[in-house]
């Protein structure tokens, strides 16, 4: 071999071994694929698809509600506040539904728990669906001023009102309002369902505990004595002596 062609398969030779090197310094593509990924980024790495299923539900509190969930899917993590237990979830027939989707219908319910009346809120916990705790809870709500909010069906509960307006005015009786509020529930019927009204005369309150229903009654009652009460003492000022409505115009 001549010297020109001993140098050139010497270069050769070095480029390979160049190229090797180069080459071995890269990672491997299966280790690559197995590079360990950051807590913090995994803990926000979108998981895959949650199981679906059909879902079926009669009708009940959400204590009954979440037990049929449990029933569909046996993984799910649920905790309930006492006071929203007995809030009333409609029938439904579902489809194609997840444990999220389920429980998110929970959002919002509305019931009452010891006379007060709240709304069920629900929260979670957890980005791994197998570890994911769903949790439902109580937050009250409160009228705004003069009404009556809605409760469901057959609870009862109680309100209280004012009617100081109503005595200043100086032609109705403490004795006169109750005699009326009275006379109205009786012609609401007999519900099974026992009605109190109670009167404070320090204070001018007036506290009734009853249904929907009644309740209902007592603020038509309230509104029409209110009306009742400024009718008569307008009337009443007009009889005073010496009353003057003004110059009458002769047409």
């Amino acid at each position: 071999m001549n010297t020109l062609g001993l140098r050139y398969r010497m270069f050769t030779m070095s480029c390979a071994a160049s190229a090797l090197l180069l080459l071995g310094t890269a990672a491997p593509a299966d280790d690559a694929e197995h590079m360990a990924v950051p807590a913090e980024i995994q803990e926000h790495t979108p998981q895959a698809e949650m199981e679906v299923s059909d879902f079926t539900f009669a009708g009940g509190s959400i204590v009954d509600y979440s037990e049929a969930i449990r029933q569909t899917f046996p993984d799910a993590n649920i905790v309930i506040d006492p006071r929203v237990a007995g809030f009333q979830m409609p029938s439904m027939k579902l489809h194609d539904v997840n444990i999220e989707g389920l429980v998110w219908l929970t959002q919002g319910i509305q019931g009452v728990w010891s006379n007060a009346e709240y709304t069920c809120d629900m929260s979670r916990f957890g980005y791994n669906d197998a570890q994911r705790i769903y949790r439902l809870t109580a937050v009250r709500q409160t009228a705004a001023r003069g009404r009556v909010m809605a409760h469901p069906p057959g609870s009862t509960y109680t309100v209280i009102r004012s009617i100081a307006g109503i005595l200043d005015e100086g032609q109705l009786t403490p004795d006169e309002v109750m005699s009326a509020i009275g006379s109205a529930m009786k012609m609401d019927g007999d519900d099974g369902v026992k009605t109190e009204v109670s009167y404070h005369e320090k204070t001018k309150l007036i506290m009734l505990h009853g249904t929907n229903a009644n309740m209902d009654t007592f603020e038509e009652v309230l509104e029409q004595l209110s009306d009742t009460s400024s009718v008569l003492s307008t009337a009443a000022h007009r009889r005073q002596p010496g009353h003057d409505d003004g110059p009458v115009e002769e047409g």
